[in-house]
C-alpha cells in the first residue's frame, strides 16, 4: 500500500474477518476425530505427528511440523486430548487464512478507496 492508502481499515478488516473465522470454526468443530467422510486422514495425522512419523503420501510436510509441535506445546499446557489439540490447530489454521485473504485482496485492491471491504468479503467468502 503506498502512502496516500489508509491502512487501518484494512487491519480492522483482516482483524474482524480473522476473530469471525475464528469463532465460527470453533464454536462447530468437533471435539475429537469423527467417522465423517471414513474418518480418513484424521486419525492418521495424528498417529503420524505423535510418533514423529509419516503419514500417506504427500505427507503434509509443513502441517505436520506445525502439528508436532502443537501437540507437544498443548500436552505439557493443557490436559485436552491429541484429538482436540488437531482440532484446534486446525481451527486455527483456517482462521488465520481468512485474515491472509483479505489482508492480500486489499494488497491487489490498494488503489481502490473501498478496497477494504472488498477484502473483507473476500475473506468471509
Amino acid at each position: 500500500m503506498d502512502a496516500q492508502t489508509e491502512p487501518q481499515p484494512v487491519r480492522l478488516a483482516v482483524l474482524a474477518v480473522t476473530g469471525l473465522a475464528l469463532i465460527l470454526y470453533s464454536s462447530t468443530a468437533a471435539p475429537g476425530l469423527t467417522w465423517a467422510h471414513h474418518s480418513a486422514d484424521g486419525g492418521e495425522l495424528l498417529a503420524a505427528a505423535a510418533t514423529n512419523g509419516v503419514p500417506h503420501p504427500p505427507g503434509y510436510p509443513l502441517y505436520m511440523i506445525l502439528l508436532r509441535g502443537w501437540l507437544l506445546a498443548g500436552q505439557t499446557l493443557t490436559a485436552a486430548t491429541p484429538a482436540r489439540l488437531g482440532t484446534m490447530l486446525s481451527v486455527l489454521c483456517a482462521a488465520l487464512s481468512a485474515g491472509f485473504t483479505v489482508a492480500t485482496a486489499a494488497a491487489l485492491l490498494a488503489p481502490r478507496r473501498d478496497a477494504w471491504r472488498w477484502a473483507a468479503l473476500a475473506g468471509i467468502a
